[in-house]
């Protein structure tokens, strides 16, 4: 099984040493190669970088993808999560959109809330069941319910210490 990984960057050392070789004994591309034990395209990139810098030094990490929010949109997620801790990742992308005009996607939204250290706490009922509709129905319902206990335990096969 071949396993995949980032490759490691090379030494500075190493850079110099087939630099230096290139120069002085006039080696291909391939003999730099064979000679260091790396690939033809690290012995190309370190001799294209000596020719463009004068320097053997790696460049610079090239970054990611740039923060899509500002500070004062992360601090309004803060305020909207605190707001409502059980609202859903597109609850909270309209949210924004409307209060800040800047639209983004759910996972950028989950992306955000991870680097803020923010977490989302679902609530044990649904809101719908707290709507005065329902709420209205479901009073309805229970009201036009009659109780009897004992025949309930005596349907369900339940028996009660009373002997029910």
């Amino acid at each position: 099984m071949l396993l995949l990984s980032m490759p490691i960057a090379i030494s500075t050392d190493l850079r110099i040493r087939i630099v230096e070789a290139r120069a002085q004994e006039r080696l291909t591309y391939e003999q730099l190669a064979e000679r260091f034990g790396v690939g033809r395209a690290t012995v190309d990139r370190v001799l294209r970088l000596a020719r463009e810098t004068g320097s053997v030094e790696p460049r610079p990490h090239g970054g990611g993808a740039v923060r899509r929010t500002t500070q004062q949109e992360q601090d309004l997620i803060v305020e909207l999560v605190r707001a409502r801790p059980d609202a859903t990742l597109e609850e909270l992308c309209v949210a924004l959109e409307l209060r800040a005009g800047l639209r983004i996607s759910r996972s950028t939204m989950s992306r955000e809330l991870r680097l803020l250290g923010l977490t989302r706490k679902k609530s044990l009922v649904a809101r719908e069941r707290c709507t005065a509709d329902v709420v209205a129905a479901r009073d309805a319902f229970v009201a036009q319910m009659t109780v009897d206990a004992a025949g309930w335990f005596k349907h369900c096969g339940v028996s009660t210490p009373q002997g029910n």
